[in-house]
Order: C-alpha cells, then sequence, then structure tokens
C-alpha cells in the first residue's frame, strides 16, 4: 500500500511530505487540514465542507482555537516579545535580524513575559537584550528547540487535538 502524502508547499516552494489523513478526500496533512480549517471558519464558512461535531456547518471557532506561540525576534540590542498564531507571516511582516526562539502560549504567556521583563522595556513589545531576557531565551530554545520546528510542532499538536475529538470533520 502506498502512503499519501500531503501536497502543499511552504513558503519556499518545498512539498509538505507529511502522511496525508487517511480519512481525508483531499491530499493533506493534520496541519494544512487545521489551518484550512481555521481559515474557511474564519471566511464565513462559505460552503466549505467543513461542519463542526453534530453536523452543523459553523463560522465560530474551534473549541481549542488556532495554536499560537510567543516569539522573541531580535533587531540590534533589542528583542521583541510577541505572540501569533500564523509565526511564517508574522516574521515577514516585521523587521528584525533574527528568530531566537518560541514557546507555545498566547495572549497570557506573553503579557506576563512582559511584567516579567518590565524593566527592560523600550517600546511597546521591544526590550533591551539584557542578560536576564537573553538568559531565558536561551533556555526557552534549549527547551523547545529551532523556532521554525516548535512553530510546526505545536501546530501538529493543535491538529491533532482537534482531529482526535472529533470537534471537525472533513466532507
Amino acid at each position: 500500500m502506498v502512503e499519501l502524502t500531503c501536497t502543499n508547499t511552504d513558503e519556499a516552494g518545498r512539498e509538505c511530505a507529511r502522511a496525508v489523513v487517511p480519512s481525508s478526500p483531499v491530499s493533506m496533512c493534520q496541519m494544512h487540514i487545521l489551518l484550512a480549517a481555521h481559515f474557511a471558519m474564519e471566511m464565513g464558512g462559505f460552503g466549505t465542507g467543513i461542519v463542526a461535531a453534530g453536523g452543523k456547518k459553523s463560522g465560530a471557532r474551534l473549541k481549542y482555537g488556532r495554536p499560537s506561540v510567543v516569539y522573541y525576534v531580535q533587531q540590534d540590542t533589542r528583542i521583541k516579545i510577541g505572540t501569533t498564531t500564523d509565526l511564517p507571516t508574522r516574521m515577514q511582516s516585521i523587521p528584525h535580524d533574527a528568530l531566537l526562539a518560541v514557546e507555545p502560549g498566547g495572549n497570557a504567556l506573553e503579557r506576563n513575559r512582559h511584567r516579567e521583563f518590565a524593566e527592560f522595556r523600550v517600546n511597546g513589545e521591544w526590550f533591551e537584550g539584557s542578560h536576564r531576557l537573553l538568559s531565558h531565551v536561551s533556555q526557552t530554545r534549549r527547551k523547545y528547540g529551532e523556532p521554525m520546528r516548535a512553530w510546526e510542532q505545536v501546530a501538529r499538536h493543535a491538529a491533532a487535538k482537534i482531529l482526535d475529538t472529533g470537534q471537525i470533520r472533513i466532507l
């Protein structure tokens, strides 16, 4: 039996090549099904064939929401602490020299990090690259690994959780 692989591409044009969800009528992996479902729901569920559990089409957000991470980027000597549900797109939209680390979490964790490093705040979400902040970033990277791979792991985990709970199904 031949195992099908996801035919979606990343921003560099490389094929995803993750395993296709066995019951899926389209050649998509769990992560891309999750992203497509969220996109469709955010666009109003325009006849997508994506339904919530119970069989009702829904424009409502899924219980588990989109996967999000708190990210740390560096520009010159400053570090930005932000959050996003789409790391690749976010990295294209903000000026930075390097993506240093990510950790799973959303707005609450971001607020906690802003409070934790408040004494180093320069402006908004930008902080001086103090020894304490850089130490935290280094520990975060050691714990979660290379940032883009860590983001993919968070997205895969969220997709698996949604598919396993039966919150959505693809018609």
